[in-house]
């Protein structure tokens, strides 16, 4: 659902002066690099230093949040990063934590795949939602916390009514529910 859609963060970039960087990925391209790159635009960074582009993780937290378009159904997030361990002495961490919202409601934290350090992992969490705008928060733990993709995982349209009759589906085949209660059974058939 977010590929090649808009978003509203910008990387880290210094043009001039003893450090230069350009990190500064397309989050929504579809390409996801697995490799640490220090020469080319591999890497989105944030970063509570100012850049270029200003300061993107103000109190060491980055946003960025991505205009689906139109409300959709979505079934997971997920988020492609570097797992440093200050990787070769440049500040590079693994995000202390990265957490998801849809439409401004909290859905919860992404998990990584993996927690070995100097590889790249994808960060997920699989949340039933409906929304328009998906929102990343992401927790550094270093100066620098490196994301490369961002991809929302569209999710089936559910129908309240199908959903209670395929959880009130008997062996039988036929949707029914029996309860019992202060000696009385109520049976109901939904499908008679």
């Amino acid at each position: 659902l977010a590929l090649n859609k808009s978003y509203d963060a910008k990387g880290y970039a210094i043009a001039a002066g003893e450090w230069p960087a350009n990190y500064t990925a397309k989050l929504t391209d579809g390409e996801a690099a697995n490799e640490l790159d220090f020469t080319n635009v591999s890497w989105f960074a944030f970063c509570p230093s100012e850049s270029d582009n200003g300061i993107n993780a103000p109190d060491g937290v980055g946003a960025v949040t991505i205009d689906l378009g139109a409300v959709s159904n979505i079934a997971a997030i997920k988020v492609h990063a570097f797992n440093a361990d200050v990787a070769q002495g440049s500040g590079i961490k693994a995000p202390a934590k990265m957490e998801a919202y849809v439409d401004g409601v909290k859905l919860g934290a992404l998990t990584p795949a993996s927690t070995a350090a100097d590889t790249a992992t994808w960060w997920t969490l699989e949340a039933p939602a409906k929304g328009q705008n998906v929102k990343i928060e992401v927790t550094l733990d270093g100066i620098f916390a490196f994301i490369n993709e961002i991809e929302v995982i569209e999710g089936a349209e559910v129908v309240p009514e199908r959903m209670r009759m395929q959880l009130l589906s008997s062996e039988t085949g036929n949707p029914s529910i029996s309860i019992s209660a202060d000696g009385a059974t109520y049976s109901y058939n939904y499908d008679p």
